[in-house]
């Protein structure tokens, strides 16, 4: 008899504590749409607008927080990084490097579905700015875009692992060198 009571009224306990901790946090399926969706939307806008200008790096930094010379603004003029549909192209002096891309939680990562393409042109003008350039981590990097009201540009900011950094401006912003 003890023992029938016993299980009776363990099993009335575990009845009234199991829709209390249910009712604490609803499945993700019954949450609403936009509660699912937090970091999708984010990532979305960050995609649309790095596809919607063409960039040229401004500045850059290495790991060790010292500038890249060669990639300061009048050096870095005839550079240009382009995001369309998936696909990156960073565009040099002579050469170019492309290959596929996706925004994902803040950052831009290089998407390995496709190889990554170089060219290997060889040609006398600008190619430390150009090495540079193509050496600096711009993909597997954190990135925010913002709007520079100072310059009145769209501004991207790249920020790697390792420390090093670079900023890009949208191209239209600065003039390309003469015969380019």
């Amino acid at each position: 008899m003890h023992r029938l009571i016993l299980a009776l009224s363990l099993a009335g306990a575990m009845a009234t504590a199991a829709p209390t901790v249910a009712a604490e946090k609803p499945p993700v399926a019954t949450q609403p749409a936009a509660a699912q969706s937090v970091t999708a939307k984010p990532d979305a806008r960050l995609a649309e607008r790095l596809q919607s200008v063409d960039w040229r790096p401004v500045w850059a930094r290495d790991a060790r927080g010292r500038p890249v010379v060669a990639l300061n603004l009048t050096l870095g003029r005839d550079l240009r990084a382009r995001f369309r549909n998936g696909a990156y192209e960073l565009i040099g002096v002579c050469n170019t490097v492309s290959g596929a891309y996706r925004v994902e939680g803040g950052r831009l990562l290089r998407d390995r579905r496709l190889d990554t393409v170089e060219t290997t042109a060889g040609c006398q003008r600008d190619m430390a700015a150009e090495r540079a350039f193509f050496a600096q981590p711009l993909l597997d990097t954190r990135i925010s875009i913002d709007r520079d009201w100072k310059r009145r540009v769209w501004t991207l900011h790249a920020v790697a692992d390792d420390g090093s950094r670079m900023e890009l401006v949208e191209a239209t912003a600065l003039k390309t060198a003469p015969g380019r």
